[in-house]
């Protein structure tokens, strides 16, 4: 599990055709930054990883306890503590005129992410989709419009998270088929 986990913290980090550490704060939402030094790149994992440690049970203990509208709410604040903290790491550091595709991050996501993992993470978003698509159209109601919007955000979220992991699974299955050529 911790070799996952490092993989996983390697995400925001790639190399430009000069062989330079890019840091990529955003992934494919914003302008990567040319990290010069050993010690900066391991600040930024470092932080990136008290981040995880603090926020991933964070929001999985909300989802359990609290109605799951509620975590937008929570995701929003997280991220501006995010930006804030981003701002302060990487002031110093030079802006890349590189920016992250979406294939290219999903490339390294599925070099970097064991196969069986992605599978049952797209079973188990993928059932997410259904239950979260089911509640929507069972439980709709034209006088509760808040509940309405975060049931459809549910859907729209689970979604869009399918189709991402989903695509590692493809980009993943192609290699292995490749290779085998």
């Amino acid at each position: 599990m911790k070799k996952i986990f490092e993989k996983f913290m390697s995400l925001p980090f790639t190399k430009d055709r000069e062989g330079r550490t890019l840091f990529h704060p955003w992934g494919i939402l914003g302008n990567a930054y040319i990290v010069e030094s050993r010690e900066a790149e391991e600040k930024l994992r470092k932080s990136i990883k008290q981040d995880c440690f603090i926020g991933i049970p964070f929001f999985l203990l909300t989802i359990i306890f609290i109605k799951f509208w509620i975590l937008y709410l929570l995701v929003i604040g997280w991220l501006a503590g995010y930006a804030w903290k981003l701002r302060k790491l990487t002031k110093t550091l030079e802006k890349s005129s590189e920016r992250l595709t979406f294939k290219e991050s999903t490339e390294d996501f599925a070099q970097k992410m064991p196969m069986a993992l992605m599978i049952i993470g797209a079973i188990c978003i993928l059932l997410m989709f259904f239950a979260e698509t089911f509640f929507f159209i069972a439980g709709f109601k034209y006088s509760d419009l808040a509940e309405n919007f975060g049931d459809m955000m549910n859907v729209i979220f689970s979604g869009v998270c399918f189709y991402v992991i989903g695509d590692v699974v493809v980009v993943q299955i192609k290699h292995r088929c490749k290779n085998k050529k």
